[in-house]
């Protein structure tokens, strides 16, 4: 008896073991069924944000802004063997090779013009980003906020607006994500192979804009606080990452030097304050998750802020220490993505402070737009597992998930205004305003061959006339503008004859000298008033 008792025991000791065994192996068969079906999911919103670019851009092509038209140009010139030409024939200075590089490479190969592609780039470009974002989430969140996470950027403001336009930014971003995804993955297997994933991907980002660097001082420092158990090795991979990350870029800027003396090519000084620049950076993120009468609302933004300081406070109560258990959780990663956000937003505020660019917007902000989205899910997912602490589960996540999607709301309505504006109207150039240009029309009817063009938007004229004109010259800030125009005297223009062609629809070009200024240095021999704008034919005094 007490040998079947033994036997029985063991038998039943081994069918435990074995049942033990058997609970990972389901639990791992769960999760990838999981997995399967969010990547389904994620494929499906994928190719639901390319179709929504290409929907957008089907009628009139991709919006086109002045930009555009350099990019446009770069590609063209780049197809036909002649190098990084912008649309007068001078190098590409003012922004990197990367973006007008892949046109020039589908014209030709594909014999497609860059003005058709940049469509089609664009929403594949979009699509990429979502499903790259997906995979970063669903390796952090969740899956219902993985998921819904990954339907907030298909609905993002910047994101889309900057999507159905000819600029680099969509291969920018998509370029940020990808380094968002090679470091999580180097993060856990810290090898050669994912090292460079991670190196190769801010070497393109920096080849796209020139603010990527921001990513390598980002990387360097994310792979330093990477835990390793050899300190030798840490070094050498951070090391290794930034050598390769700036080599590229590091050559292009010597090539810049070599044919113009600058690194990034001539710029202006900047019109707007280092406290204006803060103030609009403030204004447009608020704006990419909150509707303009709460923004625009003191009151309400206040409210706001209490009922989150007043939700937090109660949370932190509970958690006692949710942010340093967060940090110890996946410290690398979010210190990572923070450190790129404020970098970001930092080095942008500040050298538009004192460099001129574009007045802060959408598009300039829009690299931030998934490590911010990121962020927020990560918080919200940090603080509904302390809620769940105190509350049963499944109420918690109804109710989170039935505030994300009203909190959606908001954004889909404004992409679906923007939608319906871009296909009626088209962006900038593409516009009827400027398709109909009745100073476009004169220049293309009348002769203007014995008449040096100058214009504030001469990547207009090349861009509606395939002529190249010059730019009007640019000022100086401050008490250096009077003696820069006093400098031009006797010597503006230097050809005989000039016709200064001033479009009076073009913004963001107080850089350069005004009309009534370039006629107090120079003879006015004729003037042809036009509705969009003035030909101004002048000499030298």
């Amino acid at each position: 008896m007490k040998k079947r008792d033994a036997a029985g025991k063991n038998d039943a000791s081994r069918l435990l073991k074995e049942s033990s065994k058997g609970k990972p192996s389901m639990n791992l068969q769960s999760d990838t069924i999981v997995s399967t079906k969010y990547k389904l999911l994620l494929l499906f919103l994928s190719l639901a944000g390319t179709c929504i670019i290409l929907f957008i851009t089907i009628s009139n092509g991709a919006g086109i802004s002045p930009d555009s038209v350099s990019y446009i140009a770069t590609a063209r010139h780049f197809a036909a063997g002649n190098g990084f030409l912008t649309y007068d024939s001078s190098p590409l200075l003012a922004q990197p090779p990367m973006y007008p590089a892949i046109l020039g490479s589908i014209d030709f190969l594909l014999g497609i013009d860059p003005l058709l592609s940049a469509n089609f780039v664009g929403a594949i470009f979009f699509g990429l980003i979502l499903y790259l974002s997906g995979l970063v989430f669903l390796k952090n969140l969740s899956p219902l906020l993985a998921f819904l996470g990954t339907a907030s950027l298909l609905v993002s403001i910047p994101l889309v607006s900057v999507s159905f336009m000819a600029w680099s930014e969509p291969t920018f971003i998509f370029f940020i994500v990808l380094s968002l995804f090679s470091f999580s993955i180097y993060v856990q297997k810290k090898n050669a192979s994912s090292l460079l994933l991670f190196s190769f991907s801010a070497a393109l980002a920096c080849l796209t804009r020139y603010i990527g660097v921001i990513l390598v001082f980002t990387g360097f420092i994310g792979i330093l606080i990477v835990q390793h158990p050899h300190l030798k090795t840490k070094l050498l991979h951070a090391f290794t990452f930034a050598i390769i990350s700036l080599l590229p870029i590091g050559i292009w800027v010597g090539r810049n030097y070599l044919l113009s003396g600058t690194l990034f090519g001539p710029r202006s000084s900047s019109l707007h304050s280092f406290s204006e620049n803060l103030s609009l950076t403030m204004e447009v993120i608020s704006r990419w998750f909150l509707p303009g009468r709460i923004v625009n609302s003191r009151p309400a933004l206040m409210l706001l802020s209490l009922a989150i300081g007043f939700l937090s406070g109660i949370i932190f109560i509970w958690a006692k220490t949710p942010l340093l258990k967060l940090l110890k959780q996946i410290r690398p990663l979010v210190v990572f993505v923070l450190l790129y956000i404020f970098g970001y937003a930092g080095f942008l505020i500040i050298s538009s402070s004192t460099t001129y660019y574009d007045t802060i917007n959408n598009r300039l902000l829009s690299p931030i737009t998934v490590p911010t989205t990121f962020l927020i899910f990560l918080i919200i997912q940090e603080f509904s597992k302390k809620t769940k602490e105190h509350c049963p589960s499944k109420p918690v996540e109804i109710l989170v998930a039935i505030a994300i999607v009203f909190w959606l709301i908001y954004p889909a309505r404004a992409i679906a205004v923007n939608t319906i504006r871009q296909i009626k109207e088209s962006s900038n150039y593409g516009s009827p305003l400027w398709k109909n240009s009745e100073t476009i029309q004169y220049i293309r009817e009348n002769n203007l061959s014995d008449c040096t063009l100058y214009s504030n938007g001469d990547e207009a004229i090349y861009f509606f006339l395939n002529t190249t004109s010059k730019p009007i010259p640019t000022k100086s800030s401050g008490a250096d503008t009077i003696a820069n125009l006093s400098s031009l005297e006797n010597h503006f223009p230097p050809e005989d004859k000039a016709c200064v062609v001033w479009f009076s629809n073009l913004s963001n070009r107080s850089s350069l000298f005004t009309p009534d200024e370039l006629l107090s240095v120079t003879h006015l021999e004729q003037t042809i008033q036009l509705n969009d704008g003035t030909i101004y034919v002048i000499s030298k005094k």
